[in-house]
């Protein structure tokens, strides 16, 4: 994990704010009551990191696809933190 990575995620969660793992649960639920849709897309976005995670574990030796799926990472965690804070803000 490069230090420019590490970098820009701490400055995406400090934008979207952190949630605890229990007032994700709540907003998730409120979520998946009101809008299954969205919920879906949440879940979509986090499987999507989970698989782009795995792979960037594979890739530590070749850093110039690490770089690029680094940044793939970053804006598929930006896109969850903004969908989870406008999910939360909205009720």
């Amino acid at each position: 994990m490069s230090k420019n990575f590490e970098e820009k995620m701490r400055l995406i969660r400090e934008k979207y704010g952190s949630l605890t793992v229990e007032e994700r649960r709540q907003v998730l639920s409120k979520i998946k009551r009101r809008n299954i849709f969205a919920f879906r897309k949440l879940e979509r976005i986090k499987h999507e990191l989970l698989r782009l995670e795995s792979r960037r574990a594979q890739l530590e030796e070749d850093p110039v696809q690490l770089a690029e799926l680094e940044e793939k990472i970053l804006a598929r965690k930006e896109a969850f933190f903004k969908l989870l804070r406008d999910a939360d803000k909205k009720e």
